[in-house]
């Protein structure tokens, strides 16, 4: 998270513009296969659906007011991602759908 930061506000900063994050993700479970090296856990953000969501709905918060534009997630529909995904394909639930529309939903509040 402080790298991210740090990014977009030296962006921000040196060239004026707004940030797009792009292919950004948290997984939401165990990481396994090739992307088992991704498994690193931030601090104050689990490896489960509520951490997922948390850390989505934190980076977008933060943004609103230093310059990030925007935040699109990493592909979140392609089932070998597993829990990078932001969809849970044992019982084909969209999780997804649940965390953007919770963030819209505090936008309009």
């Amino acid at each position: 998270m402080v790298m991210y930061k740090k990014i977009v506000t030296a962006i921000n900063k040196q060239a004026g513009i707004p940030v797009f994050i792009a292919e950004f993700s948290y997984p939401s479970g165990e990481v396994q296969g090739a992307y088992a090296g991704w498994s690193k856990t931030v601090k104050g953000y689990p490896h489960n659906e509520e951490g997922q969501a948390a850390i989505y709905h934190d980076v977008i918060e933060w943004g609103k007011t230093h310059g990030l534009i925007g935040i699109r997630y990493w592909a979140p529909d392609f089932s070998e991602w597993g829990s990078m995904s932001m969809f849970d394909y044992l019982d084909n639930g969209a999780k997804a759908k649940k965390i953007l529309m919770d963030a819209i939903h505090e936008e309009t509040n």
